[in-house]
C-alpha cells in the first residue's frame, strides 16, 4: 500500500509536514486532562485513566485505519482521509470542552455536588474516545504514504515544541479554547495545503478545509466563554461574583456570595471566610502547648488563622506561607478592607512559595510550626502528610517545639474501614518522626506532634495535654479572655478520635466487631503514597462498590506476588507465537519497553509532585521532555541500521532495565538533595526514558518486515501495539499498583520485565 500512491513522501525531509499531528496532539491531552482533573476535583489518579485511554483510543484508531487501507480493493485516497479526518478533529475538541463543562447540567446535579466515578468515567470516555480515534488513524493515513519512522519522529518532534509552550509560556497567558484553536488551525492549514499540493482534484476540499481553521479562530472565544459561565453557574447558581484564574497548582475559583467567600483549587474546595467553626480557640489551644510561643510558621490559614496567631500574647513574629502563592492575589482583592489590614501587622511576614519548598530550604527555627492543609484526597495534598515531610519540619522545630497538622477528615458513614486505615496510616507516620502525638477533636482533625527535648528544660514541656483545666490556666496568664475550649477537650471526644487513629479501628465497640481489619503495609512517605492511594480508594467506592473492593483485595496480597507479574511477558510472547512465529518477540518487546516507559513516566510524575507540588502546570513540559526522548530514540535507531533488529531490541530491553534501577537509586536520594537537581534529574529521565519507547519504534517496524509483514502494516501494528503496551503501563501499573506497591517495588518490577523481554529476544534470536 506505501508505494501505490501517486507520489511518495519517502524521505525524512519532507516527514516535517506532519508535526502537527504531534502539536494539536499533545496540545488536546493537556488540555482535556486539565480539564477532566477539574472535573474530577484534583484526583491525580484519573492522569494515569487518562493517559491509559489516550494510548488505547489512539491504538483503536490506528488498527481501525490500518485495516482500512490494507482492505482488499479499497479506494480510500490516504492523503485525502488524512487531510478531512483534521476537520473531524477539530469539531470534535470543541464538543469536548462543551461536554466537560455542562456534564454537570447533564447529569442534573445539585449545586455543589461532585460528579460520582461512574459519571465521570462516562464524560472521559465520550471526551477522549472520538479526538483520540482520529489521532491514531491520522497516524496510520499518515505512515501509509510517508516514511513511518519519519513521522513519528516528526509528530514527536510537533509535541515537544507544543509541550514547551504550553508550560513555559502560553498556559500562563490564554485559556483551553484559545489555545486548542490556534494549534487546531495550524493542523488544518498544513492538511488543506497537503490536499492542495498533491491531489488537485480535490482543491475544493482542500478550500473548505482552510475555511475551517478560519471559523475555528473566530468562535474559540465565545465558546470559552459561554462554557465557563454555564460550568459555575450550575456548580454555584446563586454566586454574585466567580473569579477564576490558573495556578502552578491547579485551576482557583473564588465564588462570591453576599456574606462569605468560598475558594476552590481544581473544584475542591480549600476554604470558606468567614471560617465556619471556631479556628481562633484551635488556634490558641495550638500556641498554647508551648511555653512562650515567640516565633510561628504558618502554612496555608488564609483567614481566621492569620488573625488568631496575631492576636496570641506571646507571639513576636508570624512567618505565613500560603500553599498556593496565587492563593492570596485572587481572595484579597475580594475580602472587606478591615479583614485586608491584617496582612499589614508588623509581627506577619509573608512569603510566596510553595509551603514544603519554604520548609526544606529554611534556616531559621521555629517554637510552633501549623500546617493547614486540604484532606489528602489528592497527591499535591498528600505530600503533607509524608514522612519526609514530617523530618523537614523536625528540623525547623526548636527543642520541645509543637507542630500542628489541621486537615485530616473523620470517616462519613459507609466508608469506615477505609479512613480509619488512611487515619491510622497518618498517625504512624507522624508518629516515627515526632517523640508524642496527639489527636485534637475538630473538624477536620488536628495532629499535634512535639519535638523531642532536652533534659534541662522545664517539665511543662515534657507533653502535649488536652486537659480543659491545665489550658485554662495558661489561657488565664497570658490574658487570653473569651476562649472556648470545651469543643477541642470533650474528654470523651478525645478518647475517641485518639483511639482511632491509634488502631485504626472503631471506637464504637458494636461497630468494631463488625469491622473489617484494614492495615496498610507501609508508612505515608514520597515513594509510597499509601495514604493518597487509600483516599483514591475512597473516590473510587462513590461511584463502583465492585471496583473498589477489587483495589482492595490488591491491599491484602502479600508482597512477594507482585514478582509473578514478571511472567507476563513469556505468556505474551507464547501466545503471539501461537499466531506467527515471526513476529512474536519483537510485539512482546515493544508492549514491555512501551508499559515500563510509561510507568517509570508516571514515576517521574509522583516524584515532581511530591517535591514540588505544579504538575498542574508542569506537566506538558514534562510531556514535551518525554516526547524530546521519543524524537530522538526514533531518530537514532532509525539512522543506525542493525543488523540484526531482533538482537538490538535485546539490548535495547537490557538498557531499559538498567536505566529503571538508576533512577530508582536516585529517586531514594532525592529528599536528602536540593530541589534544583531533582528538577534536571526527573527532566533528564522523562527524556531518557521516552528515547529507550521511541529507538523500540522503528527496531519493532524492522524486525516485522523481516518477517514478511506489508511495510504499512507493520507500522500500524507497531504503533497500535506501542500503545497497547503504555495503556497497560497507565492502567494496570500506574492506576493501581503504583500507588500501592510504592516506585521502588514497581521499578524492580520493570527491571525485570524488560530482562524477560531481553530473554525472549535472545531466545527468538537463535531459534531458525
Amino acid at each position: 500500500m506505501q508505494n501505490s500512491h501517486p507520489w511518495h513522501l519517502a524521505t525524512m525531509r519532507r516527514s516535517w509536514l506532519f508535526f502537527s499531528l504531534g502539536s494539536v496532539s499533545q496540545v488536546c491531552q493537556v488540555v482535556l486532562l486539565r480539564e477532566l482533573l477539574t472535573l474530577a476535583e484534583g484526583t491525580e489518579l484519573t492522569i494515569a485513566f487518562v493517559l491509559g485511554s489516550w494510548l488505547t483510543f489512539v491504538a483503536f484508531g490506528s488498527f481501525a485505519a490500518t485495516r482500512l487501507l490494507t482492505r482488499k480493493g479499497q479506494r480510500l485516497d490516504p492523503v485525502l482521509a488524512y487531510s478531512v479526518a483534521s476537520t473531524f478533529l477539530a469539531a470534535s475538541v470543541f464538543f469536548d470542552l462543551w461536554l466537560i463543562r455542562f456534564s454537570r447540567t447533564l447529569f442534573s446535579l445539585p449545586p455543589g455536588e461532585p460528579l460520582s466515578v461512574a459519571q465521570w468515567l462516562a464524560v472521559a470516555i465520550a471526551v477522549l474516545l472520538p479526538v483520540c480515534f482520529i489521532v491514531g488513524a491520522q497516524f496510520a493515513f499518515a505512515a501509509s504514504f510517508a516514511n513511518p519512522s519519519g513521522v513519528y519522529i516528526a509528530e514527536s518532534v510537533g509535541a515537544v515544541i507544543a509541550g514547551a509552550l504550553l508550560s513555559l509560556l502560553l498556559l500562563r497567558w490564554f485559556d483551553h479554547s484559545s489555545l486548542s484553536s490556534f494549534f487546531l488551525a495550524l493542523h488544518l492549514l498544513l492538511s488543506s495545503a497537503l490536499l492542495w499540493r498533491y491531489l488537485p482534484n480535490a482543491r475544493w476540499v482542500s478550500a473548505a478545509i482552510g475555511a475551517v481553521a478560519g471559523l475555528n479562530l473566530v468562535f474559540a472565544p465565545l465558546v470559552e466563554q459561554k462554557t465557563q459561565t454555564a460550568f459555575w453557574k450550575s456548580m454555584f447558581p446563586a454566586a454574585e461574583k466567580v473569579h477564576s484564574v490558573a495556578s502552578p497548582y491547579g485551576s482557583i475559583a473564588a465564588i462570591k456570595f453576599s456574606d462569605q467567600l468560598s475558594v476552590y483549587q481544581n473544584g475542591h474546595l480549600l476554604f470558606t471566610l468567614p471560617d465556619q467553626g471556631d479556628v481562633a480557640s484551635l488556634a490558641h489551644l495550638i500556641l498554647l502547648q508551648y511555653p512562650k510561643p515567640r516565633r510561628i510558621l504558618l502554612i496555608g490559614g488564609l483567614g481566621g488563622w492569620v488573625q488568631a496567631t496575631l492576636q496570641h500574647p506571646k507571639v513576636v513574629r508570624v512567618d505565613w506561607v500560603e500553599l498556593d502563592p496565587t492563593i492570596p492575589q485572587v481572595v484579597l482583592t475580594l475580602l472587606p478592607r478591615r479583614e485586608r489590614g491584617l496582612l499589614s501587622d508588623p509581627k506577619l511576614r509573608r512569603y510566596t512559595a510553595d509551603g514544603r519548598s519554604f520548609i526544606s530550604q529554611a534556616r531559621q527555627t521555629y517554637d510552633v510550626v501549623i500546617v493547614v492543609a486540604p484532606d489528602p484526597t489528592t497527591a499535591a495534598s498528600n505530600r503533607f502528610f509524608t514522612r519526609e515531610f514530617f523530618s523537614e519540619v523536625l528540623r525547623v522545630l526548636r527543642p520541645g517545639g509543637v507542630f500542628a497538622l489541621h486537615g485530616l477528615r473523620e470517616p462519613p458513614a459507609g466508608f469506615g474501614e477505609l479512613y480509619f486505615a488512611r487515619n491510622h496510616c497518618v498517625y504512624a507516620t507522624m508518629l516515627k518522626v515526632f517523640c508524642e502525638v496527639l489527636v485534637v477533636p475538630s473538624s477536620p482533625l488536628t495532629l499535634l506532634g512535639r519535638c523531642p527535648v532536652t533534659p534541662s528544660m522545664p517539665d511543662e514541656l515534657a507533653r502535649l495535654t488536652l486537659d480543659e483545666k491545665t489550658l485554662l490556666q495558661r489561657a488565664k496568664e497570658r490574658r487570653l479572655e473569651n476562649i472556648n475550649l470545651f469543643a477541642f477537650t470533650d474528654p470523651i471526644q478525645v478518647e475517641r478520635v485518639n483511639y482511632e487513629l491509634k488502631t485504626g479501628l472503631p471506637f464504637n465497640p458494636l461497630e468494631r466487631e463488625q469491622a473489617k481489619i484494614l492495615r496498610p503495609k507501609w508508612l505515608n512517605s514520597d515513594t509510597n503514597p499509601t495514604v493518597y492511594f487509600l483516599s483514591s480508594l475512597l473516590w473510587l467506592r462513590m461511584g463502583s462498590e465492585k471496583f473498589a473492593r477489587l483495589l482492595e483485595f490488591f491491599v491484602f496480597l502479600p508482597r512477594w506476588s507482585i514478582w509473578l507479574l514478571a511472567l507476563l511477558p513469556f505468556g505474551f510472547w507464547l501466545v503471539g507465537r501461537m499466531k506467527s512465529a515471526s513476529w512474536a518477540a519483537p510485539a512482546t518487546t515493544i508492549v514491555v519497553i512501551s508499559s515500563v516507559g510509561m510507568l517509570a513516566e508516571l514515576t517521574v510524575l509522583l516524584t515532581f509532585q511530591a517535591r514540588f507540588g505544579t504538575l498542574y502546570l508542569q506537566v506538558s513540559l514534562l510531556f514535551a521532555l518525554f516526547m524530546l526522548g521519543l524524537a530522538l530514540g526514533a531518530l537514532v535507531a532509525e539512522r543506525n541500521e542493525a543488523s540484526n533488529s531482533i538482537r538490538a531490541l535485546a539490548f535495547l530491553s537490557l538498557a531499559t532495565s538498567t536505566s529503571t534501577l538508576v533512577w530508582l537509586g536516585l529517586a531514594l536520594c532525592f529528599p536528602k538533595v536540593p530541589p534544583v537537581i531533582v528538577a534536571v534529574s526527573c527532566g533528564c529521565f522523562m527524556v531518557l526514558f521516552g528515547g529507550l519507547v521511541g529507538a523500540a519504534f522503528p527496531l519493532t517496524v524492522k524486525a516485522m518486515r523481516l518477517s514478511g509483514i506489508d511495510g504499512s502494516k507493520a507500522a500500524g501494528l507497531t504503533y497500535a501495539y506501542d500503545l497497547i503496551g503504555g495503556a497497560m503501563g497507565a492502567f494496570i501499573f500506574g492506576a493501581i499498583l503504583l500507588p500501592l506497591w510504592g516506585i521502588p517495588n514497581l521499578l524492580f518490577l520493570c527491571a525485570f520485565l524488560c530482562l524477560a523481554a531481553a530473554i525472549i529476544c535472545s531466545a527468538q534470536a537463535k531459534l531458525p
